[in-house]
């Protein structure tokens, strides 16, 4: 199995800090449990079922999911940086 090079974010930080709302605020609009919205603003969500996505686009008057979430490529940690540059240069010998 490959690893993806391309992984889900969620924007709701920003969202939230640009219209001026708290998690607990959306929350409570939503009806969706604090513990749900903090998972999503941190982007630590493995999964997020449809009945959570609905509402906070309604709540945050979106035009479609693409604005609350994107894909985006995976940055490399600092062991595969590493270990990437090691096999560059001994195919460069």
């Amino acid at each position: 199995m490959t690893t993806p090079e391309r992984v889900f974010t969620i924007h709701l930080a920003k969202l939230l800090e640009d219209r001026g709302m708290t998690q607990a605020q959306l929350a409570d609009v939503t009806g969706i449990r604090r513990a749900t919205i903090n998972d999503l603003y941190h982007n630590r969500s493995k999964q997020i079922p449809v009945n959570v996505i609905v509402p906070i686009i309604e709540a945050l008057n979106l035009n479609g999911i693409e604005e609350l979430m994107s894909m985006v490529p995976i940055e490399p940690t600092e062991g595969e940086r590493s270990s990437s540059e090691n096999s560059s240069d001994k195919s460069n010998l």
